[in-house]
């Protein structure tokens, strides 16, 4: 393997590296953002129930009582959306950055394979195999 090669490889895996980097960290602002919807569906929850138990006990304000709990609902089902878009976005970022955890391994054990080796005869198959598994990999984000 020619030192060009090497630094083709080596700079593929940088690229990747790099990807699998922005993956977690939007891995882990999906988390933030879904523990933020979580704390405001409890929040919501519980004004949700104080208003329900005002309502039992209100007389004249019942009326602005009962919008205020329809209110409420609403909110509650708009932040329990939110929060599924949330978990379905974070399932997403996890698949993707297993699977670019995956293809790092890899490729780390090709580069291995490949510097023990120095000079074979299929490095441009494998060099070619590696940039498809790295533009699928792309794709699929």
């Amino acid at each position: 393997m020619n030192e060009a090669e090497q630094a083709i490889n080596v700079s593929e895996w940088k690229e990747l590296h790099a990807e699998l980097e922005e993956v977690s960290d939007k891995r882990n602002r999906l988390q933030a953002e879904n523990n933020r919807l979580k704390a405001l569906i409890q929040l919501t929850q519980k004004e949700c129930d104080e208003a329900k138990n005002e309502l039992r006990d209100m007389t004249a304000e019942r009326d602005a009582a009962r919008k205020f709990a329809d209110k409420l609902q609403v909110d509650l089902g708009y932040c329990r959306c939110e929060h599924d878009a949330a978990r379905e976005g974070l399932a997403q970022a996890k698949e993707a950055a297993d699977m670019f955890e995956a293809e790092n391994k890899c490729l780390q054990d090709t580069v291995r394979q490949l510097r023990a080796k120095q000079i074979h005869d299929d490095l441009p198959g494998v060099l070619k195999a590696i940039q498809a598994a790295a533009q699928q990999a792309r794709e699929l984000i």
